[in-house]
Protein backbone atom coordinates (compact mmCIF):
# COMPACT_ATOMS: atom_id res chain seq x y z
CA UNK A 1 0.00 0.00 0.00
CA UNK A 2 2.87 2.35 0.89
CA UNK A 3 4.50 1.87 -2.64
CA UNK A 4 1.07 2.17 -4.36
CA UNK A 5 0.43 5.70 -2.53
CA UNK A 6 3.88 6.78 -3.28
CA UNK A 7 3.78 6.13 -6.79
CA UNK A 8 0.61 7.27 -7.79
CA UNK A 9 0.80 10.53 -5.26
CA UNK A 10 4.56 11.45 -6.26
CA UNK A 11 4.61 12.15 -2.31
CA UNK A 12 7.34 10.24 -0.07
CA UNK A 13 4.94 7.66 2.01
CA UNK A 14 6.93 5.22 4.51
CA UNK A 15 6.45 1.86 5.86
CA UNK A 16 5.90 1.84 9.28
CA UNK A 17 5.31 -1.65 11.23
CA UNK A 18 4.59 -0.44 14.17
CA UNK A 19 1.03 1.28 13.22
CA UNK A 20 -0.03 -2.20 13.56
CA UNK A 21 -0.30 -1.95 16.99
CA UNK A 22 -2.75 1.21 17.02
CA UNK A 23 -6.23 0.28 18.56
CA UNK A 24 -9.14 -0.43 16.26
CA UNK A 25 -11.02 2.31 18.97
CA UNK A 26 -8.10 4.92 17.47
CA UNK A 27 -8.74 3.87 13.46
CA UNK A 28 -11.15 6.24 11.22
CA UNK A 29 -11.94 4.79 8.09
CA UNK A 30 -10.66 5.78 4.71
CA UNK A 31 -13.06 4.02 1.36
CA UNK A 32 -10.47 3.97 -1.72
CA UNK A 33 -11.54 2.76 -5.01
CA UNK A 34 -9.91 0.43 -7.21
CA UNK A 35 -12.20 0.49 -9.70
CA UNK A 36 -14.51 2.38 -10.82
CA UNK A 37 -14.87 5.84 -12.06
CA UNK A 38 -11.29 6.95 -13.48
CA UNK A 39 -9.37 9.77 -11.76
CA UNK A 40 -10.55 13.40 -13.46
CA UNK A 41 -7.06 15.15 -12.73
CA UNK A 42 -3.45 15.22 -11.88
CA UNK A 43 -3.06 14.17 -8.12
CA UNK A 44 -3.12 14.16 -5.40
CA UNK A 45 -6.37 16.41 -5.80
CA UNK A 46 -7.91 14.90 -9.15
CA UNK A 47 -8.21 11.28 -7.80
CA UNK A 48 -7.48 8.61 -5.18
CA UNK A 49 -4.57 6.81 -4.40
CA UNK A 50 -5.48 3.91 -6.78
CA UNK A 51 -6.24 5.68 -9.66
CA UNK A 52 -10.22 6.03 -9.69
CA UNK A 53 -12.52 8.27 -7.79
CA UNK A 54 -11.19 10.47 -4.36
CA UNK A 55 -11.21 8.94 -0.77
CA UNK A 56 -14.11 9.30 1.10
CA UNK A 57 -13.24 9.73 4.74
CA UNK A 58 -15.76 8.38 7.83
CA UNK A 59 -15.02 11.95 9.85
CA UNK A 60 -13.12 15.08 9.25
CA UNK A 61 -11.52 17.03 12.02
CA UNK A 62 -13.46 18.54 14.67
CA UNK A 63 -16.03 15.76 14.49
CA UNK A 64 -16.29 12.94 17.20
CA UNK A 65 -15.72 9.60 14.90
CA UNK A 66 -12.14 11.69 13.42
CA UNK A 67 -8.73 9.39 13.68
CA UNK A 68 -5.72 10.56 12.29
CA UNK A 69 -4.94 6.81 11.76
CA UNK A 70 -6.96 5.31 9.48
CA UNK A 71 -8.03 2.01 8.06
CA UNK A 72 -8.25 1.46 4.38
CA UNK A 73 -11.23 -0.23 2.76
CA UNK A 74 -11.10 -0.76 -0.42
CA UNK A 75 -14.48 -0.70 -2.81
CA UNK A 76 -14.77 -2.29 -6.01
CA UNK A 77 -17.36 -1.67 -8.61
CA UNK A 78 -19.36 -5.31 -9.25
CA UNK A 79 -19.43 -6.39 -12.71
CA UNK A 80 -22.88 -5.15 -14.02
CA UNK A 81 -23.03 -2.70 -11.77
CA UNK A 82 -23.52 1.28 -12.88
CA UNK A 83 -20.46 3.31 -11.03
CA UNK A 84 -20.99 6.44 -10.14
CA UNK A 85 -19.26 9.41 -7.50
CA UNK A 86 -19.80 8.38 -4.40
CA UNK A 87 -19.40 11.27 -2.20
CA UNK A 88 -20.16 9.85 1.48
CA UNK A 89 -20.61 7.24 3.85
CA UNK A 90 -24.06 6.41 4.05
CA UNK A 91 -23.86 6.38 0.17
CA UNK A 92 -21.27 3.63 0.05
CA UNK A 93 -22.90 1.13 2.51
CA UNK A 94 -26.75 1.51 0.49
CA UNK A 95 -24.50 0.61 -2.84
CA UNK A 96 -23.01 -2.30 -0.89
CA UNK A 97 -26.60 -3.08 0.26
CA UNK A 98 -27.61 -2.62 -3.24
CA UNK A 99 -25.18 -5.18 -4.40
CA UNK A 100 -23.71 -2.96 -6.55
CA UNK A 101 -20.14 -2.95 -4.69
CA UNK A 102 -18.00 -4.59 -2.58
CA UNK A 103 -15.91 -2.95 0.35
CA UNK A 104 -12.71 -5.23 1.26
CA UNK A 105 -10.67 -4.70 4.99
CA UNK A 106 -6.92 -4.33 4.65
CA UNK A 107 -6.31 -5.45 7.78
CA UNK A 108 -3.64 -2.04 7.92
CA UNK A 109 -3.34 1.53 9.81
CA UNK A 110 -2.35 4.21 7.78
CA UNK A 111 -1.18 7.43 9.44
CA UNK A 112 -3.42 10.31 7.43
CA UNK A 113 -4.25 13.30 9.53
CA UNK A 114 -6.36 16.11 7.73
CA UNK A 115 -5.43 19.59 7.87
CA UNK A 116 -8.18 21.84 7.61
CA UNK A 117 -8.08 24.50 5.07
CA UNK A 118 -11.14 26.32 6.16
CA UNK A 119 -13.10 25.40 9.16
CA UNK A 120 -16.55 23.70 9.08
CA UNK A 121 -17.59 27.75 9.90
CA UNK A 122 -15.97 29.13 7.22
CA UNK A 123 -13.21 30.82 9.57
CA UNK A 124 -9.90 30.84 7.56
CA UNK A 125 -6.98 28.90 9.50
CA UNK A 126 -3.53 29.56 9.11
CA UNK A 127 -0.92 27.08 10.41
CA UNK A 128 0.12 28.75 13.67
CA UNK A 129 -3.84 28.07 14.44
CA UNK A 130 -4.02 24.22 13.83
CA UNK A 131 -3.72 23.04 16.96
CA UNK A 132 -3.18 18.84 18.06
CA UNK A 133 -2.34 17.90 14.83
CA UNK A 134 -0.65 15.00 16.12
CA UNK A 135 -2.76 14.07 19.59
CA UNK A 136 -3.02 10.81 19.27
CA UNK A 137 0.57 10.16 19.28
CA UNK A 138 0.87 10.91 22.80
CA UNK A 139 5.11 10.31 22.57
CA UNK A 140 5.28 12.43 19.81
CA UNK A 141 5.15 16.70 19.58
CA UNK A 142 3.76 17.83 15.76
CA UNK A 143 5.05 21.22 14.06
CA UNK A 144 3.22 22.70 11.03
CA UNK A 145 6.30 24.18 9.36
CA UNK A 146 5.12 24.98 6.05
CA UNK A 147 1.28 24.95 4.10
CA UNK A 148 1.34 25.03 0.56
CA UNK A 149 -2.34 25.69 -0.17
CA UNK A 150 -2.17 25.88 -4.01
CA UNK A 151 -0.80 22.48 -4.44
CA UNK A 152 -2.32 20.96 -1.20
CA UNK A 153 0.82 19.96 0.36
CA UNK A 154 1.51 20.39 4.28
CA UNK A 155 5.27 20.03 5.51
CA UNK A 156 5.39 18.47 9.39
CA UNK A 157 7.87 17.66 11.61
CA UNK A 158 7.72 14.95 14.49
CA UNK A 159 9.99 15.60 17.75
CA UNK A 160 9.49 12.38 20.18
CA UNK A 161 9.56 13.41 23.42
CA UNK A 162 10.71 10.07 25.29
CA UNK A 163 14.23 11.00 26.43
CA UNK A 164 17.18 8.62 24.51
CA UNK A 165 18.97 6.94 26.42
CA UNK A 166 22.82 5.28 24.70
CA UNK A 167 23.87 1.93 25.70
Amino acid sequence: MANTMMFRTNFPVLYVPNLVNVPSRDLGRVYVFANGIPHSGPLPHGGGPLGFQEDVFNAIPGQDQYHQFKSPLVVKWKEGSNPRILTSVSEILQAQANGEITIQNTNIAVNMPIIVWQSQNGTKQVASDIEKIFFTMPDFKGELVKVDQGNFVATLKLHSMKSMTTR
